[in-house]
C-alpha cells in the first residue's frame, strides 16, 4: 500500500481531526468553572464564622480547575501540531506524487540526475555496500526523512 493511499487511513486511526472541538468545549467549561469559583471567592463574607475555610476551599478548586485547563491546553496544542504535520506530509506526497506524474508523462525519456536524487532522499534509501566476500553483501533502508522528521522536503531551504 503506498504513503499516498495510507494518509486517509492515517488520519482516521492515528490521529482524530474532530478531537480539537470537545477538548476547546471542556477548556470552555473549566474557564467558566473558574469564573464561578472566582465570584464564588469574592462573595464570601467574612463576617461570617467559617468564611476563611469557605475561601481556602474554593481556592483549592480553583487551584484544581488551574490543572485542568493546563492539561486541556496541552492537549490541545498537541492534536493541532499532529494536524500541522499530518497537512505536511500531505503536502509532500502530494508533491512526490505530482513529480512522478510529470515523470511518467515521460517514461521515454530517462530522468537526470537531479531528479533521481531527489526521489531517493525523499523516500530515504540508504543502501550501505561492503565488500565482494562480506556477508550479507549489501542493506538496504528506507526512513523518508521529509516524512519521518522535519528536514525539509529536497530544494526548500531550512
Amino acid at each position: 500500500m503506498t504513503a499516498y493511499v495510507a494518509l486517509p487511513q492515517i488520519k482516521k486511526q492515528d490521529f482524530n481531526f474532530d478531537e480539537l472541538a470537545p477538548v476547546e468545549r471542556n477548556i470552555a467549561r473549566v474557564i467558566a468553572e473558574q469564573d464561578n469559583l472566582t465570584l464564588a471567592i469574592s462573595k464570601v463574607d467574612l463576617s461570617q464564622s467559617g468564611a476563611i475555610y469557605a475561601i481556602n476551599s474554593l481556592t483549592g478548586l480553583l487551584g484544581q480547575k488551574a490543572e485542568e485547563r493546563q492539561k486541556l491546553e496541552a492537549e490541545k496544542y498537541k492534536i493541532i501540531d499532529q494536524q500541522k504535520h499530518l497537512q505536511s506530509i500531505a503536502q509532500k506526497l502530494d508533491e512526490f506524487k505530482n513529480k512522478c506524474l510529470e515523470i511518467s508523462k515521460n517514461l521515454s525519456e530517462e530522468p537526470d540526475y537531479k531528479t533521481k536524487r531527489e526521489v531517493i532522499e525523499f523516500l530515504g534509501l540508504r543502501v550501505t555496500v561492503w565488500p565482494h566476500k562480506s556477508d550479507p553483501r549489501y542493506k538496504f533502508e528506507l526512513a523518508p526523512p521529509s516524512i519521518v522528521s522535519n528536514k525539509p522536503w529536497p530544494g526548500e531551504s531550512s
